[in-house]
């Protein structure tokens, strides 16, 4: 049976961490319904087990949970909707809870949130005989301020930062500036609609940015490069993380002797930060288009970054490749990344 459940998603971006709790619930095979987004905060039906699926594979996911009420942001409806909450239902005797109160973009200034959090603290501590542990609380309840909603609902996954962290391009022991950060290589490889067990590739590896990710996620990875240094440097930090590729090899990703796979994410070299090794990017994009065709099985998915100038979507379609989904993002002034999802898939009439 399908439940009301909440993302608070990390609000980097405004499309992708939606579009990858998306991903994420399609390749893990939840199903899904009434889908609603709202700045940092996306709500749903799906099976409510689906939440540390998401939240453990997610990069742009903060944390996950059962969706209690949504109201307006006015104080009065607030409490009058909390006061009306079995909360029995969530809470055993004795057991400690939290009540926390987010504000997202700062939004509803009117709205006092420590004043909040203590006037539906003391009505849940009076509806259960539990216990207030804002330390070490075994169940959190969230409250998220939105522009015109007030959203309420109880934590059932949260993401732990600090395993991130440990996988940051200076923390590997090899190093290369253009490595894409792990939040956005994990979030390109749930935009693959990677599986755990199945194969990842990563045509364009360079240092292993996105193979580290999904490796860690669960799948297996192939990776290649055209530079045997990139490779070396791939092999080095994959060992660091304990990961052992399936194949790691020095290669044209236009000639790619890779066998069929569902899963590809790549984010080939720009000719800024990583050097293309002298071919035209707009010749090299679209031969490898031609040759990721061949490489993607019927229900496969390519997720691919490359600047917006390009005109991906296109060299996508001529290659005979259907868009699913497409995101900019903005590095910097004289840089805006396009990250296009493809697949074989035909398109629904």
């Amino acid at each position: 049976m399908n439940s009301n459940l909440f993302f608070l998603l990390s609000g980097e971006h405004e499309t992708l961490p939606a579009a990858e709790v998306l991903a994420i619930l399609e390749s893990e095979n939840f199903t899904y319904s009434d889908v609603a987004l709202a700045q940092k905060l996306l709500t749903l039906s799906a099976d409510k087990s689906c939440t540390r699926a998401v939240v453990e594979r997610a990069g742009m996911c903060e944390a996950a949970g059962l969706l209690i009420f949504r109201c307006r942001n006015l104080e009065n409806e607030i409490l009058e909707a909390v006061t009306e909450i079995p909360f029995s239902h969530f809470l055993g005797p004795g057991n400690r809870f939290s009540v926390r109160i987010r504000r997202v973009f700062g939004s509803s200034r009117h709205l006092h949130k420590m004043k909040l959090e203590s006037k539906i603290g003391e009505i849940v501590l009076s509806s259960v005989e539990s216990s207030v542990d804002l330390s070490e609380s075994k169940n959190e309840f969230v409250g998220m301020i939105g522009e015109e909603h007030f959203v309420f609902g109880l934590v059932t996954a949260r993401r732990q930062d600090h395993n991130v962290n440990l996988r940051r391009p200076k923390e590997r022991p090899a190093f290369h500036p253009s490595t894409v950060q792990p939040r956005l290589a994990r979030c390109l490889v749930n935009l693959a609609r990677a599986k755990r067990g199945q194969v990842l590739l990563d045509p364009f590896c360079g240092v292993g940015g996105i193979l580290i990710e999904a490796g860690v996620m669960g799948c297996r990875v192939v990776g290649s490069d055209l530079d045997p240094r990139m490779v070396s440097k791939a092999f080095k930090n994959l060992k660091h993380f304990h990961i052992n590729p399936d194949g790691l090899v020095v290669a044209d990703a236009r000639k790619a002797p890779f066998i069929r796979t569902v899963s590809i994410a790549t984010d080939p070299p720009y000719g800024r930060g990583a050097s293309t090794l002298g071919a035209d990017l707009y010749r090299l994009l679209r031969e490898f288009l031609n040759e990721a065709q061949s490489m993607l099985l019927s229900d496969g998915f390519l997720c691919l970054a490359s600047p917006c100038d390009v005109e991906i979507q296109r060299l996508g379609l001529d290659a005979g490749l259907n868009i699913i989904e497409s995101h900019l993002l903005r590095v910097h002034r004289s840089l805006t990344r396009e990250i296009v999802v493809f697949s074989h898939r035909k398109k629904s009439s």
